[in-house]
C-alpha cells in the first residue's frame, strides 16, 4: 500500500465534504503512524541496549591482563613467545602475530 501524507490529503479535500467520508483513512493512517513511532522506539531502544552491553564485555576484554613469562607458548605453534609480539586469539589463547593471521586465514578457508 503507498504511504500518503495526511495533511496533504485534507488539504486537497474539497471544503464541502464531510469528516466522516474520509474518517476510516484517516483513523487507519493515523493509527499506522502510531503504531510505527511506537516499533521504532523500541527498536532504538533494543540497540541502545545490545551496544550497551557490547561496550561493557570490552570493557572487561581491555582491563584482562595477560602474564607472559619466559615458558609461555604460542598456543598455535607450541614456540615461545619471548619477546615476540603477540595477541589473544577469539578464544583467548596467547599466540604470535603472525600465527593468528595464519590460524585466521587458514580456518576461514574451510
Amino acid at each position: 500500500m503507498t504511504e500518503m501524507d495526511v495533511t496533504k490529503v485534507l488539504l486537497v479535500l474539497p471544503d464541502n465534504w464531510q469528516l466522516s467520508l474520509v474518517e476510516t483513512f484517516l483513523t487507519r493512517t493515523l493509527r499506522r503512524n502510531l503504531h510505527d513511532k511506537q516499533e521504532g522506539k523500541i527498536v532504538r531502544s533494543l540497540y541502545k541496549g545490545e551496544s550497551i552491553q557490547v561496550q561493557s564485555e570490552l570493557q572487561q576484554l581491555r582491563h584482562k591482563r595477560t602474564v607472559i613469562t619466559e615458558s609461555t607458548l604460542c598456543a598455535h605453534c607450541r614456540k615461545r613467545i619471548d619477546l615476540s609480539v603477540f595477541a589473544r586469539s577469539p578464544k583467548g589463547d596467547i599466540v604470535h602475530v603472525h600465527c593468528l593471521s595464519s590460524s585466521s586465514s587458514s580456518s576461514g578457508s574451510s
